[in-house]
């Protein structure tokens, strides 16, 4: 596991990257899930493995492996972030409805160490909401881990469950279907539709 020291690093703001302030955001492929997993993986052994216990971070690794994940793609939409063509964060809208009941949640949201506190996961959440509206979705639902309950309630997910016993905290949001604006998000009209994908620019 990775000494704590490297998360005590400050966060690499994307101004100090290149003097831009705009990432892709993109529906994923096959060829980004070592990308993806390699991302993916960094957070959990830095940041969850000192705060959850054994059981929960062999699920997780279990379930974010690189088999796992390309499987995955055949029934969850995986997005991820791009700047400069580098994979900086993803973020997936499942469907674990049965019996013909949706059940649409977010799930796997993770940012590059590096690039924690730009707002790049806020605007994956609002990117994954705005595809559960498109869907007719009333209602989306994230299992949040413990250090990332803070984060969801920002996000306007509130509580609605105690932890199970892996460990996580179901939140809920119940959604309105008229369009509405994102804090940090905002869609180029032109990029939208059968690419699935867009352009988020930061606001502040």
């Amino acid at each position: 596991m990775r000494g704590r020291s490297e998360w005590n690093r400050p966060p690499l703001r994307l101004e100090a990257v290149q003097d831009m302030n705009d990432f892709d955001i993109c529906r994923a492929t096959e060829y980004d899930i070592d990308e993806v997993h390699g991302l993916i993986d960094d957070n959990l052994r830095v940041i969850l493995e000192p705060i959850h216990g054994e059981d929960a971070m062999k699920m997780a690794y279990n379930e974010c492996s690189k088999a796992a994940l390309l499987q995955q793609l055949s029934w969850k939409e995986i997005y991820v972030a791009k700047f400069n063509n580098v994979i900086i964060g993803t973020a997936s809208l499942a469907n674990f409805g049965m019996n013909g009941m949706d059940r649409w949640c977010v799930s796997n949201v993770f940012v590059s160490l590096k690039f924690h506190r730009n707002g790049i996961g806020r605007s994956l959440v609002e990117w994954i909401i705005a595809k559960a509206k498109d869907r007719s979705a009333i209602q989306i639902e994230v299992p949040s881990s413990r250090y990332a309950v803070a984060f969801y309630e920002n996000c306007g997910f509130a509580i609605s469950g105690i932890p199970d016993e892996g460990e996580l905290t179901w939140m809920k949001m119940q959604l309105h279907l008229h369009p509405q604006r994102g804090r940090c998000v905002r869609f180029d009209d032109h990029q939208l539709g059968d690419q699935d994908g867009g352009r988020v620019h930061q606001e502040g």
